[in-house]
């Protein structure tokens, strides 16, 4: 039986660096998943938990912001939405989603209100940037942020241009690389791509979002044993970024390591336990252990969560095999 692995690598599942280091998800979305992100006033880091609300007519959930201020609900049907975000310290932050469906390119920012009793402090204020901010010239930044205007509404080319200018003035921005490298990646320059995840990782060998996006380029491109120790450097600073374990999955379970697959997988689904590509693949790892019995279950799951999803076929076959292992053993 010919078995479909986990195909649904995006490049929307790339991390990039706001200017400011309010880290982005650019829509890491599987076919139903919507992401977005937190704004914060004076574009602080988030170091307090915040949660997430989507309410709709027939889907409700709540979830936490990651420190990046990115956000993902899974399985969301089409429909409209209310986005309600909320932080201890701060008023709460609203956005009305109209229309939202599978596919949909527009950029979901929930803004969290300011501070209760407090002033919002100025964009760029010395009290929040961070050492490495101060350190970057005010020409520099304001490429920076051209690229980030410009790679928001797609217009990866001319992002490029600005952040080379960037990276003239202040070479050693670590961000600006990171941010080069995707959208180098936007437009199907891999090669080019490849070395400005590396040269962020040069001048910061603890960017995470470098570290991850060249596992996933790795991955992409088929290069599996080069993407697994990326991907399991990003995942010992980030241990809650379940599409990053899963595609680490992916790549162990491509090169035959079944147990080390099942073993994030799992990792994955605890982290996030509705995320059903990561049980499809999970049904897959048992599959290849004969744990049928495991794998029975998942697949199940995974039937009963996604039932038009995009491994749905896959999974039916699947099941019909475990159902003839179960029959054979029986006899």
């Amino acid at each position: 039986m010919c078995m479909t692995v986990f195909r649904s690598f995006r490049l929307q599942h790339l991390l990039l660096l706001p200017v400011l280091q309010l880290f982005t998800v650019l829509a890491f979305s599987s076919s139903t998943s919507l992401t977005g992100e937190v704004a914060v006033p004076g574009r602080h880091l988030l170091r307090q938990g915040v949660s997430v609300t989507i309410q709709g007519h027939a889907y409700s959930r709540t979830t936490s912001a990651r420190m990046d201020g990115s956000f993902q609900f899974e399985d969301v049907p089409p429909g409209d939405y209310v986005i309600e975000v909320n932080c201890r310290g701060h008023e709460s932050g609203r956005l009305e989603l109209s229309n939202w469906s599978t596919g949909d390119l527009r950029a979901i920012v929930v803004q969290l209100g300011p501070a209760i009793g407090q002033d919002e402090p100025p964009l760029g204020s010395n009290s929040t940037a961070t050492v490495e901010e101060l350190k970057v010239p005010p020409k520099a930044m304001k490429a920076l942020a051209k690229a980030q205007d410009k790679s928001r509404q797609q217009d990866y080319a001319s992002a490029i241009g600005h952040l080379k200018k960037a990276l003239d003035i202040y070479p050693a921005h670590p961000g600006a690389w990171n941010n080069l490298g995707v959208a180098y990646l936007k437009m199907g320059r891999d090669s080019e791509a490849e070395g400005a995840f590396k040269n962020a990782l040069s001048k910061d060998p603890r960017c995470i979002q470098a570290m991850r996006n060249l596992g996933l380029l790795y991955f992409a491109n088929n290069k599996n044993r080069e993407a697994i120790e990326p991907l399991k450097a990003s995942l010992e600073n980030d241990a809650a970024d379940y599409r990053a374990q899963t595609y680490l999955a992916v790549a162990l379970y491509r090169e035959g390591r079944y147990a080390d697959s099942e073993a994030w997988l799992l990792k994955a689904l605890d982290v996030n336990p509705d995320f059903s590509d990561a049980v499809y693949q999970l049904a897959l790892a048992q599959f290849r252990l004969k744990d049928y019995q495991g794998a029975a279950e998942s697949v199940d799951r995974y039937l009963a969560a996604a039932p038009g999803g995009e491994y749905a076929e896959e999974a039916k076959q699947l099941k019909t095999a475990l159902d003839g292992q179960a029959t054979g053993s029986a006899e």
